[in-house]
């Protein structure tokens, strides 16, 4: 006879299996928060990725910024997390430029990386992930992806063409400084870039809206280079990001939060910056369940106890 703790158990291992299946399409393979420097006596910082540990996420030239506004974002915790946010990367005094080594676990066909990020530069790089050096970002990229050019936001990336490789380019005319003025008061917005190999379909987003896309063949994987070859992609962030170029004498122009990086193409409602998720109604009628089950089990064990 099932008793009611293993009938509870075993509806709560069934809408567990449910919630898992609805987010194991894609895996969460690098997180970056910067909500800590691993190395505080060091020149710059080493932040460490929350999946592994490595590859740990440095610079010579950037601070965790703890300062109410605009040190964390405007929201004091990541809404797709639910987790606490209380610092951000910022640029000490200039650039952030920061990297993080090669690994292999990023060779991934399909990718969504996203971030939080304000600027008022226009030539920067906000994030990419390539064997061209960082000093070159700014200028190409041989293989990989970059999202640049901040006040007319750009993101390039290689496909793999199965002979070769081929350079896609997504303009989408979206400008990070809303108000076209050096004045240290550059908005935080959530950026993201999705590719899907099945599909070739790559898509930028920013604030949960796809701005720009790309409908290429399907089952082309993003190329990072020769990697059978001894080819090793690094990431890199915030490249002369903060004081290089308009904002030299303006401070609290260039930050970082919260970069995420997932082996497959996540939709608007799977982002960091979508709100934590109501129960779904397989949740709910599985509560609803247990709850008429114990009703019911309840009314038996009175109808019992009276006729006795």
């Amino acid at each position: 006879m099932i008793t009611r703790f293993r009938f509870v158990w075993w509806l709560r291992v069934v809408v567990a299996s449910f919630l898992v299946a609805s987010i194991a399409d894609a895996a969460i393979i690098s997180y970056w928060r910067f909500e800590q420097d691993d190395d505080p006596s060091a020149n710059g910082l080493e932040n460490p990725n929350e999946i592994a540990g490595e590859p740990a996420f440095i610079s010579s030239s950037a601070k965790i910024d703890a300062t109410a506004n605009p040190g964390s974002l405007p929201n004091d915790i990541v809404p797709g997390t639910g987790l606490a946010n209380t610092a951000s990367l910022d640029g000490s005094p200039l650039d952030i430029n920061g990297s993080a080594a090669y690994s292999s676990t990023l060779n991934v066909s399909s990718m969504t990386v996203e971030l939080w990020a304000r600027t008022e530069e226009s030539t920067a790089v906000v994030i990419a992930r390539s064997t061209t050096s960082g000093n070159n970002i700014d200028n190409s990229i041989a293989d990989g992806f970059r999202m640049y050019d901040t006040q007319d936001l750009k993101v390039q990336y290689y496909v793999d063409t199965g002979g070769g490789s081929q350079l896609v380019t997504i303009d989408t005319n979206f400008r990070m400084d809303t108000d076209n003025s050096v004045n240290g008061s550059a908005e935080w917005h959530h950026l993201a870039f999705t590719y899907d190999e099945a599909t070739g379909l790559g898509q930028v987003w920013a604030n949960g809206s796809v701005i720009g896309s790309n409908d290429g063949a399907d089952n082309q994987a993003i190329y990072w280079g020769d990697i059978s070859g001894g080819d090793q992609p690094q990431f890199y962030a915030g490249w002369q990001m903060d004081g290089f170029d308009f904002s030299k004498t303006a401070t609290d122009n260039g930050y970082i939060d919260e970069i995420r990086f997932s082996d497959a193409a996540l939709g608007e409602d799977d982002f960091l910056n979508a709100p934590v998720p109501e129960p779904g109604t397989y949740a709910v009628g599985a509560l609803l369940m247990v709850g008429a089950w114990i009703c019911h089990r309840r009314r038996r064990l009175a109808v019992a106890e009276e006729s006795e």
